[in-house]
This record gives structure tokens, C-alpha cells and sequence, in this order.
């Protein structure tokens, strides 16, 4: 393994180019103006490149490839660097935080390598509390990347702030094509393409016994809980604008609990209904409020997704439903969406609690019988709006 660590004073404006680094793993730790351009890391068994605690990166037109602990993990204070145009591929690795880019932080001696991420859980963290994470990833921009097959998610976002990730590529990943989870807020995701994730293949028993309710599977073989291709999951005041998600297999954006303050805005969401199960089909957008897993609720709070806004997306293609909101989510606005493709309804909703939702166009609103509407409000614009109450 190669490893470059800058612990006192690090050279400035540190330059590698053109290296080929086999089952190579590259450390930058405190350093600052470090450029890594053209260098290809094939078969680390743990990151293929981690960045830690430094400032002012360039990642410019790498390889990582089939590493067994994440693609590139960007651990701690990160600060002002920009990923560009770098192709991540495969990867064997099956926690959250194999992911093929990663932003996390855990307090911990990085030089120790990244088999501190997976405590003894493989799969979460339940001794690293979010009160204790004192310093993130933040202010970093991920520019038109390629994460391809990966055996967990494309990216994966944990805690981390104010980061942009403009025009990247997510296919093929088998977990979420894009997670934000653990408290990232502030993130801004645009312009991204991803496509065919959430297929939950090749995932170990053991991952899979923490992570879905039962046993079941579909047609091909594998389980029936999907994943969508982009997750919400503990997120707070992100804006997703511009992406194209498609052809998903769980679901396209899924807001699965404690998503507040979030804005889904002007996105392209195109059947990601792909596994066409007879036991389970998926919404194109859903706000829900799913009960705390393994994790415990000492790390992170597990309540419905409030005060999101849902505007101006396409939802066309094979969906169970447009958009769908859960009992226990409210305060949301949707409005100005065009849906069409739906099994079911283009926008339903099974909570009792109050959202807010736009009638554009006969039809296109279809709810289920059980539910009317309480009066048509209007907006502090003049907009109208449906008020659905169970």
C-alpha cells in the first residue's frame, strides 16, 4: 500500500500525475494544496483513496477500482476540495460506508486505516453519537464523477455540510444510487444522472437480516425490499434540483424519516418501479415515516419527514404512485408537479396530519375514496390547494 501522510507542516501545492498504484491504497491526512491527477488504484482491500482532515484537494481524472472498503472516503475536516471527473468502480465492500465516494466523520486515529467505520455492526455505527461530531466534510464540490457497480451505495453522505454535487453519474449501485443520512444538511445535489440502483443483489445474509422485515423474494430471486435511488434518511435543509433519476428499482427520491426542511425541486423521476414485484411496488417520490432499525434511537431521532417541498418535478414512467406521504409526515407542500404513468394515484396519502397539496390539472391528483378534501385554502400567492385530511 502507498500512503501519503503529512502530519507537521505539509508541502504545499504536492503534485502526483500519471501513477499506477497496484492493490495501492493513497492516504492524504492534514495536508493542504495537494493535487492527485491521473493516478489509478486497482483492488486496495480497504479505501482506494482517503482524504482526511485537509484542505484545498484536487482529485482530478483518477481510477479507483474494486476496492474493499469504498471507492474515495472523505473523513473529518475536508474542507474547500474538489473531486472532479474521477471514475469509481466496483468495490466488494457491503457497509454504508463502502460506498463508492463517502463523506463521514468519526473520531478516531485515521492513520489506522477505515476498518474503524464498520464498528462490529458491519452495517451501522451505534456507539458514535451525532452530538459528538465536532468536525465534517463541508464546503467541498463533487464535479461530474462516474461511480459505477457499486456493491453499496454510489454516495453516501454521512453528517456532512454544505457540500455541491454537480453533474455526477451513480449507476448500477446496489444499495441507493445516493444516500444522505446521519444529519447532512445544507448539501446541494444538481444535475446528477442516476440510473438502475437499489437491486439489493449480491448483498451478504447478514447485511440483509438487519436491513428488511422478512424473507421474501421476487422474481429474480433476490428480496422484494428495493432500494430507491435517492434516500433522505436524517437530512435537513438539502436541495435536490435538476437530477435525473431513472429507471431505479425501489423507488426514485424517498424521504425515509426525519427529512425536514428539504427541497425536491425540478427533478426528472422515471420508472423506478424496475422490480414489477406482485408482493411490493414503489412511488415515484415518497415521504415516509419508517420506525428506527438497529441503530437505536440514543444516535439519531426517527420521526416523519416535515416542512419538504415537492415542486416542479416530472414524474412520468411505470410508478405504483406519483408521490406518496405516510402517516406521521405533514407540514409538506407539494405542488406544480406533473405526474403520469401511476398504478394507483398520482398523489395519495395516508396520514392524518396536515400537507399541503396543489391541484393542477383534473385527474392528475387522483386520491383514494377513503379520503376527501377539507376545503380548498388558498395560498399566500393566490395558489389552490388541497387540504387532505384522513
Amino acid at each position: 500500500n502507498m500512503r501519503l501522510v503529512y502530519k507537521a507542516t505539509p508541502p504545499v501545492g504536492f503534485y502526483q500525475k500519471d501513477g499506477d498504484f497496484k492493490a495501492g491504497h493513497l492516504l492524504v491526512h492534514r495536508s493542504h494544496n495537494v493535487t492527485i491527477k491521473g493516478s489509478t488504484l486497482v483492488n486496495s482491500q480497504q479505501a482506494g483513496m482517503t482524504l482526511s482532515d485537509s484542505s484545498g484537494l484536487w482529485i482530478v481524472n483518477n481510477v479507483v477500482r474494486d476496492s474493499g472498503a469504498g471507492g474515495i472516503i472523505v473523513h473529518g475536516n475536508v474542507s474547500g476540495s474538489l473531486l472532479q471527473e474521477n471514475r469509481v468502480v466496483g468495490g466488494t465492500g457491503i457497509a454504508n460506508w463502502h460506498a463508492g465516494i463517502v463523506l463521514t466523520y468519526r473520531d478516531i486515529d485515521i492513520l489506522t486505516g477505515v476498518s474503524f467505520l464498520l464498528s462490529r455492526h458491519l452495517h451501522h455505527d451505534p456507539d458514535y453519537s451525532l452530538l459528538k461530531r465536532r468536525r465534517y466534510p463541508h464546503g467541498n464540490v463533487l464535479l461530474r464523477n462516474k461511480i459505477l457497480r457499486s456493491r453499496a451505495q454510489g454516495v453516501y453522505l454521512d453528517g456532512c455540510v454544505g457540500n455541491a454535487l454537480i453533474g455526477n453519474e451513480i449507476d448500477s449501485s446496489e444499495k441507493e444510487g445516493l444516500c444522505i443520512d446521519g444529519g447532512s444538511a445544507s448539501n446541494v445535489l444538481h444535475g446528477n444522472f442516476i440510473h438502475n440502483c437499489g437491486r439489493r443483489g449480491n448483498q451478504a445474509p447478514h447485511v440483509l437480516k438487519q436491513e428488511v422485515p422478512d424473507n421474501r423474494t421476487g422474481s429474480d430471486g433476490l428480496t422484494i425490499f428495493k432500494l430507491p435511488g435517492v434516500s433522505i434518511d436524517n437530512g435537513v435543509y438539502n436541495i435536490l434540483s435538476g437530477n435525473m433519476v431513472a429507471s431505479n428499482h425501489g423507488g426514485g427520491i424517498k424521504m425515509v424519516r426525519t427529512s425536514f426542511y428539504n427541497v425536491v425541486l425540478a427533478n426528472v423521476v422515471n420508472g423506478n418501479d424496475r422490480s414489477l414485484s406482485k408482493h411490493i411496488a414503489f412511488p415515484g417520490v415518497m415521504l415516509l415515516s419508517d420506525p428506527s432499525d438497529d441503530i437505536g434511537a440514543q444516535d439519531l431521532d426517527f420521526t416523519g419527514s416535515k416542512f419538504n417541498i415537492v415542486a416542479y418535478n416530472e414524474l412520468i414512467g411505470q410508478h405504483e404512485r406519483g408521490i406518496y406521504i405516510r402517516a406521521g409526515c405533514s407540514c409538506n407542500e407539494i405542488y406544480k408537479n406533473k405526474i403520469s404513468g401511476y398504478k394507483i394515484a398520482a398523489i395519495d396519502s395516508t396520514t392524518s396530519q396536515t400537507n399541503f397539496i396543489q391541484s393542477i390539472h383534473p385527474g392528475w391528483n387522483r386520491r383514494s375514496p377513503e379520503r376527501k378534501p377539507k376545503g380548498i385554502p388558498r395560498w399566500p400567492f393566490g395558489e389552490p390547494f388541497l387540504w387532505w385530511e384522513a
